[in-house]
């Protein structure tokens, strides 16, 4: 979508977009994921795995939107990390009460750059297979 003639501006964007979309997505599953814990009788035990589920989705479909975006790995970890030092503030400022002990924030943390790699990862796949359409148009 954008092109590397624009270069910096253009992975900047992608970048920004690629950020964008695990927020975006996270506010779609996230009322999804409430009424499946609400509906089932032991809600406490399935909080944590929904929430990293949630969170690695998102993160994945932000490295697929950051590689459609500029073509670029590079934007795809920009937007892990830029994800990542977002969550880890609000995490921060917020603080509350969790399951997980602080190695496992620690993992938790560090696998979000991976999920955005694997979502770029994943668009390179899809679109390496893709056949390539012949755009001349037949003379009659």
């Amino acid at each position: 979508m954008f092109n590397e003639e624009n270069g910096f501006k253009s992975r900047i964007a992608g970048t920004l977009f690629g950020a964008c979309a695990p927020i975006i997505l996270s506010v779609i599953l996230i009322p999804i994921a409430s009424l499946i814990l609400y509906y089932n009788p032991d809600p406490d035990r399935l909080i944590l795995p929904v929430t990293l589920a949630i969170l690695y989705s998102g993160s994945i479909s932000g490295g697929y939107i950051a590689k459609l975006l500029t073509k670029s790995f590079v934007s795809s970890i920009a937007s892990g990390a830029a994800v990542t030092a977002l969550i880890l503030i609000i995490s921060t400022v917020i603080g509350g009460d969790s399951a997980m002990s602080p190695a496992g924030y620690v993992i938790a943390f560090v696998m979000i750059i991976p999920a955005f790699i694997a979502g770029a990862l994943i668009r390179q796949i899809t679109e390496s297979k893709r056949p390539r359409r012949n755009r001349r148009r037949s003379r009659k």
